[in-house]
């Protein structure tokens, strides 16, 4: 009998044996197929495949630490969308393309100071390289959807806020009745979509013409709950225009825009500039904004009778008066005026945002200008849900 007691005790202890074997193989199978990633493997990583959070976490483990902050403060461009299918490696590098156009813009914060210099005379430089880089050609589109490159309808601009982190938030500004036409009384219907066309950058070999065009859908845009103002504003994040980075257009920053005493300070008579579309000589190859001056003709304190075109109902808008009268294509364009601001100690002389333009009265003779505290409460309301933006005006 011990024999056959011995092969029981020699078959247990091989079953015990065979299940320790079966438990470490499996365990050393789960391991090998779940080493962790390499930091190259990091790097190309879908930033939308895991939450931001573990993004950091792995961050920490991988990148440089001057990676790793950026990292961080590309939160802000994450939040705000994203092209589909963007590794790492590409946030990072474009986080810190925007960083540097942020960092070498030509127009700057200006520090704070108490109040405006209003001593010395205002010189004007208004050919600034920027007043003519900022106007962007809005064209409308066909039935199907596609661009209508024959038929250039009115301007727009774009406004740059910084947000923490030295990112660059961008807001496409331009007046309501282009996008509303329902709401200004326009005999036409309201566009399910508009293009947006740029100037390329001087110098990209990989273009076969000057310009690109965009597509804009209109649900896009944030419209001011007052019925008689006529601008709106479209957060233009990456996703919706990935190669925005390319064009040859300057946004307009919120420390241009001019300030409450700036824009009190504003009188009949005074000069004003602006530069935008004229359907007639927009360009083939090329937006060929038209520069014009203009005069501050009334400061009316109700809202003016204003048409969208000859025969259309009259639209009540809140507006000041512009002499003579400007172009229809002109519509959405930015207003500047020439001020004088200090610069660590330094008097500068420069175009201050002050207004949008809007329509025409019915006589012709005089356009309307969205003053520049309507633009700015409209802009603070369509980006009230994105923490870490600067808002301030004028001097820091």
């Amino acid at each position: 009998m011990r024999p056959i007691l011995h092969d029981r005790q020699t078959e247990r202890l091989g079953v015990v044996l065979l299940v320790a074997f079966v438990v470490v193989s499996s365990f050393s199978c789960h391991t090998e197929s779940s080493s962790p990633e390499s930091c190259e493997q990091f790097k190309e990583r879908k930033v939308s495949s895991v939450p931001f959070e573990e993004l950091i976490k792995r961050g920490a483990q991988c990148l440089s630490t001057e990676d790793e902050a950026v990292l961080g403060r590309a939160q802000t461009q994450v939040l705000l969308g994203i092209p589909e299918g963007e590794t790492v490696a590409q946030l990072l590098a474009s986080e810190k393309s925007l960083e540097s156009q942020a960092a070498t813009f030509e127009l700057p914060h200006i520090p704070q100071e108490s109040k405006a210099n209003t001593t010395v005379p205002d010189t004007f430089d208004p050919i600034n390289p920027n007043v003519q880089r900022s106007p962007v050609f809005i064209y409308a589109a066909e039935s199907d959807g596609s661009v209508n490159k024959e038929r250039p309808i009115a301007t727009g601009f774009f406004v740059g806020i910084s947000a923490t982190g030295n990112r660059l938030l961008r807001v496409f500004v331009t007046a309501r009745h282009v996008i509303n036409r329902t709401w200004a009384d326009c005999p036409d219907d309201n566009p399910r979509q508009v293009y947006l066309r740029f100037n390329l950058k001087p110098g990209d070999s990989s273009a076969k013409s000057g310009v690109a065009y965009e597509r804009l859908d209109v649900t896009s845009f944030y419209q001011p709950e007052d019925n008689n103002i006529d601008v709106a504003v479209s957060i233009v994040s990456r996703s919706m225009m990935p190669n925005l980075d390319k064009y040859d257009t300057a946004p307009i920053w919120i420390s241009l825009f001019a300030t409450d005493d700036e824009l009190q300070s504003l009188k009949i008579g005074d000069q004003l500039y602006t530069s935008g579309l004229v359907p007639s000589s927009a360009g083939l190859k090329k937006n060929n904004p038209s520069f014009t001056y203009v005069t501050l003709s009334n400061l009316p304190t109700e809202p003016l009778p204003s048409f969208c075109a000859q025969g259309a109902d009259p639209k009540l808008l809140k507006v000041w008066g512009l002499a003579p009268n400007l172009a229809e294509g002109r519509s959405g364009s930015p207003i500047f005026k020439t001020r004088n601001r200090r610069l660590n100690g330094t008097l500068h002389s420069g175009p201050v945002l002050v207004g949008v333009q809007s329509m025409a009265t019915k006589d012709g003779g005089v356009s309307g200008m969205t003053t520049l505290s309507d633009v700015y409460k409209t802009i603070q309301g369509a980006t009230r849900e994105i923490s870490g933006l600067d808002f301030q005006r004028g001097f820091r």
